[in-house]
Parts: C-alpha cells; structure tokens; sequence
C-alpha cells in the first residue's frame, strides 16, 4: 500500500463521536478497528453521528461526501449559524430580498390573473351578444352557463377572494 501515515487514539468514549467527527471534517479516512472477543457498541439510532462507520475507500470520496450524491451515505453535522452581527446582517438582507421577490411575484401573479380575468369577460360579453342577435339554433344556455362560471372564477383569484361553491 506504500507509505500510510497511521494514528492511532486513546479517548474516552463519551468524546469518542465528536472526535470521529472532527477527523471527518478534516478529509481524514477513519477506519474501525474490530477486536476479536469484543462485543460490538451499543449505537443510538437516534444520534445520527453513528454513521462514521460507513466509510468510503478513497479520500476524493471522502470530500465529495458533501455533494447530493452522498448525503445519505455520510451526513454533516447540523449547521450551526454564525451570531457575529455581519453575519446576522446578511442574513437579515437575503430574508428581506426573499420577501420582496415574493411579493413581487405575488403581484405580478395578480397582474395576470386580472388581465385573463378582463380578456374572459371581454369574450363572455361577445359571445352574449352574439347570443342575443343569433338566429335559432342559439348558442346553449348550459354552455353560457359554464363560460360565466368561468368567468366570475377568475375574478375570484384576481381579486385573492374565495368564491361561494354554488351549484347550478
């Protein structure tokens, strides 16, 4: 295998996991050590920390381990944000970018939900009219019907109101 630099530890096992960790997050390839006549640890299946024994063969793997594509082989610790005021400036400022975007959308969305709206009633009073200057066979009432329900259900979204469920 050529040149491998080994460490061994001694720690005592309530530090053992934070210890694993710190390795890990240094790129460092962390290999159990099985001892024969030993029983094997009692693991918590709750502390997600236990999964260091999943181990990967290659360090490229091992920094990769990051990427979506082993997120659930080898999970990271939980993120832990940063309280130094710059930070919590920035913070602040994306949340407050977030925000306004969606209210942007938000109105753009209303924007074109009235201007379909006023092209739906805009065809619905053409098609009255028609309606009313037609020779029989008319334009059926069923489908004029339909067409207002139509119409009157995006007026509702344009204006964010919720429309009574009537039924015909």
């Amino acid at each position: 295998m050529g040149n491998i630099k080994v460490a061994c530890f001694k720690l005592p096992a309530s530090r053992f996991l934070d210890a694993i960790w710190a390795l890990i997050e240094h790129h460092g390839l962390v290999i159990p050590l099985h001892i024969d006549n030993l029983p094997p640890p009692n693991l918590d299946p709750d502390d997600w920390r236990h999964c260091w024994v999943r181990r990967f063969q290659k360090v490229n793997d091992l920094a990769r381990r990051h990427s979506r594509r082993y997120r659930d082989i080898a999970p990271s610790p939980p993120v832990v944000l940063s309280e130094n005021s710059q930070a919590v400036w920035k913070r602040k400022r994306l949340a407050r970018k977030k925000e306004e975007e969606a209210a942007r959308m938000d109105e753009l969305r209303k924007e074109n939900l009235w201007r379909e709206y006023e092209m739906a009633w805009e065809a619905y009073r053409e098609l009255v009219k028609v309606r009313k200057t037609q020779d029989p066979p008319l334009i059926p009432i069923d489908y004029m019907r339909e067409r207002s329900r139509e119409v009157m259900e995006l007026k509702a979204q344009a204006l964010g109101i919720e429309r009574p469920n009537r039924s015909a």
